[in-house]
């Protein structure tokens, strides 16, 4: 499920704080296993995928006050490969991991636009922030800059807007705007001879998600339909409506939305409160108002605090008679009945959704409530048995009683295993960090590092990677930026420059050129508008630009796409999706891949499937990392550690929707080793 004004859903992660929780223990157990004959690989894997990322900090501070030495170093010099890459990424801030991700993907001969579409574009304002600072604080860089010197045309600039983080974010949406700029994206595109970029890259860059979801949602339920994007590539086929038909719970797995949407506070204070978004998630015609990655962001696995409130169908409900067992009632989707379209010529009824919406606090500050790493605890400072570093190893059976409970499950979430950082430094004056780089090795110590980072230094730590050495990782920093909200772009800038000297954006500057290198310096800019309120009438101006400046003339105004879809609020951009497609026949998406192409394409895709659900995008992108001849473990490494605290549940669910098998079993089918089980404790039991 995904909320109806960001990017993600912070109560759907697998891990969450682990009860009892005690960072001293945690880092002597850590740096037992680092430290000793040999490296306990088993109680890596425990500790780092059962914290939560806050959890995984305060490990990571305690080993570093004992044993003098982070624990992401300890990490990289006792593990390798795919394993030492997921453990780093389990002990990074969020926004550090976006960070390095992105550097990575921009350094060197080369560029992986791919990290840098699949980062940029799903990351919130706050997130993008996040990853920018701590990009500026690695490398002394703005990570703009150093993109502008990797990416070039129309695609640079759509990466540059993106990374500029400056969407909007109100949680509002404006019915009217999000119309003008379907038919603006549907004149810049499939109304002309050629296309105009510009309006297409301004929209989907600048919209809030909200805004972007009306314009999609006035596209699904128009004449053409579902298209693919919004069900999965395929639209909704044979089986959506099958076996389990729609119940009274109307839609009660795959959610649906009311008219007003969503309102303030989506990404607000409150968080997200029991029963709203069940298990898909719902958006409402008026999409989600002001606040959509709202001040607070995305924290250590959080986008806010409290949950969603009640109240998905307002005071009304939805009628008993809407949705029968048999399918859809057609006096409500009308004669057509759910066919290619799914809705129907005539779309939905104004009186199916009741008005109320979701109420305040989608993403608040609590942080989340239904995810896999469960609280075990409160730790205490003391008691840390020295006894469990011994010289030859770490004992199996800590791995056993502090990590692993059946079904495979990481107890600590990450704020739990910060603490066990902490608490790890002070006992051994060394960082859990660099005990484990010591220690482990691969992509098992890649994992249990990330375990133990903070979120935004997570971020930082990828997009840094992503944009040093011999070439720029373009996908990751793709993902991250496109991903992230502003505080977690925050988190990760402040992450970078803290490490670096530099601003990321700088160093992104030096990385990246063109239109691609615009799009991902924008979104690294976490600027993206989080206004909650949705204004129709802007979002029919935005699409009827988008439409001019692609479909509807000869070649495309770049700029224009990249503005809008990298500045606008995630409510206003949903709008203007349904406005585009309302205009212009098609949906948003399909312009863009019909209009444009290489890293610009895949970027602002990326944005517009953000905006729709972030956990389709996250789970498509998890596919693509295990598919093929090969694992992209760094990619597999990344989402999993980064998501599992926000929406890993949703994540799943999207995965198996998509693909008919669960993440569990692809997981376990193409990793192997410590890797494995590590990732398989961050999943969670298998939804089979």
């Amino acid at each position: 499920m995904n909320s109806p004004d960001s990017l993600s859903n912070p109560t759907r992660g697998t891990i969450k704080d682990k009860a009892g929780f005690n960072a001293g223990e945690d880092a002597a157990a850590l740096r037992k296993a680092l430290e000793g004959i040999g490296t306990r690989e088993s109680t890596l894997i425990e500790i780092l995928t059962r914290r939560s990322s806050a959890q995984r900090q305060q490990i990571c501070k305690v080993y570093k006050d004992i044993t003098g030495k982070s624990l992401v170093d300890a990490l990289k010099g006792d593990t390798r490969g795919n394993f030492e890459d997921v453990l780093v990424a389990l002990v990074t801030p969020p926004g550090q991991f976006d960070m390095k991700a992105i550097k990575k993907a921009i350094k060197g001969a080369g560029t992986t636009e791919s990290t840098l579409i699949e980062i940029l574009a799903s990351r919130s304002n706050q997130q993008i922030k996040a990853l920018s600072d701590a990009y500026l604080q690695e490398t002394g860089k703005a990570l703009i800059n150093d993109l502008k010197s990797e990416v070039s045309g129309d695609f640079g600039k759509t990466l540059l807007i993106l990374a500029e983080g400056k969407r909007d974010e109100s949680k509002n949406v404006d019915v009217a705007k999000a119309k003008a700029d379907a038919r603006a994206l549907y004149e810049a595109g499939e109304k002309k001879l050629g296309t105009d970029e510009s309006k297409f890259i301004d929209i989907l860059c600048h919209r809030s998600v909200p805004q972007l979801r009306q314009s999609v949602d006035e596209g699904v339920f128009k004449d053409e339909g579902v298209d693919e994007g919004v069900f999965g590539d395929e639209g909704v086929d044979e089986g959506v409506f099958k076996d389990e038909g729609v119940d009274e719970g109307v839609f009660k797995d795959e959610g649906v939305f009311g008219d007003e949407g969503v309102d303030e506070g989506v990404f607000g204070d409150e968080g997200v409160d029991e029963g709203v978004f069940k298990d898909e998630g719902v958006f409402g015609d008026e999409g989600v108002d002001e606040g959509v990655f709202g001040d607070e962001g995305v924290d250590e696995g959080v986008f806010g605090d409290e949950g969603v409130d009640e109240g998905v169908f307002g005071d009304e409900g939805v009628d008993e008679g809407v949705f029968k067992d048999e399918g859809v009632d057609e006096g409500v989707f009308k004669d057509e009945g759910v066919d290619e379209g799914v809705f129907g010529d005539e779309g939905v009824d104004e009186g199916v959704f009741k008005d109320e919406g979701v109420d305040e606090g989608v993403f608040g500050d609590e942080g989340v409530d239904e995810g896999v790493f469960k609280d075990e605890g409160v730790f205490g400072d003391e008691g840390v048995d020295e006894g469990v570093f011994k010289d030859e190893g770490v004992d199996e059976g800590v791995f056993d009683v502090l990590i692993l409970e059946e079904p495979l499950k990481i107890k600590q979430d990450l704020m739990q295993r910060q603490q066990i950082c902490k608490v790890y430094k002070d006992m051994t004056g060394k960082s859990l960090v660099d005990a484990l780089e010591g220690d482990t090795h691969g992509h098992f110590e890649d994992v249990l590092v990330a375990l133990v980072t903070p979120p935004g230094q997570f971020d930082m730590q990828e997009i840094k990677k992503a944009i040093k050495g011999a070439g720029t990782t373009e996908s990751t920093l793709i993902e991250i930026l496109a991903s992230r909200s502003n505080q977690q772009i925050k988190a990760l800038s402040d992450a970078y420059l803290q490490e670096t000297g530099r601003a990321l954006i700088y160093d992104l500057k030096s990385e990246v050129s063109g239109d691609f290198g615009k799009t991902l310096l924008i979104l690294a800019e976490g600027k993206r508008d989080e206004s909650k309120n949705v204004d129709v009438a802007k979002a029919k101006a935005d699409a009827r630009a988008l439409y001019e400046a692609g479909e509807k003339k000869w070649g495309t105004d770049e700029s224009k796409f990249i503005d809008i879809l990298c500045h606008r609020s995630v409510p206003q951009l949903r709008q203007t999706l349904l406005e585009y497609k309302d205009l212009s026949g098609k949906t948003l998406q399909q312009s863009i891949e019909g209009e444009m192409s290489g890293n610009l394409e895949e970027t602002l895709v990326a944005i517009v499937k953000c905006v729709k659900s972030v956990p389709a995008y996250m789970a498509e992108l998890l596919h693509k990392s295990m598919k093929g001849a090969g694992t992209t473990e760094a990619m597999l490494t990344r989402i999993m550690v980064s998501r599992s605290e926000i929406d890993l549940m949703d994540i799943k669910a999207e995965y198996k929707k998509l693909f008919g098998y669960s993440l569990y079993s692809a997981i376990e089918s193409d990793t192997s080793g410590d890797y494995r089980k590590t990732l398989l404790g961050i999943c969670g039991a298998d939804d089979k």
